[in-house]
């Protein structure tokens, strides 16, 4: 009986890890995003200098 509790706490945990990978990839993601629209600003900014 405790052992089936802590093999789903253990479960729980690994799911609650894969979820916090999830969220810093999409945090990542974001940050690319951020980075692409940076680049297309600057972009726009050289094409008007010019």
């Amino acid at each position: 009986m405790k052992e089936s509790v802590r093999e789903r706490n253990e479960t729980k945990e690994g799911e609650r890890e894969q979820n916090e990978t999830k969220e810093s990839k999409t945090e990542r993601n974001e940050t690319k995003e951020g980075t692409r629209e940076l680049n297309e600003t600057k972009e726009c900014e050289r094409e008007r200098n010019e």
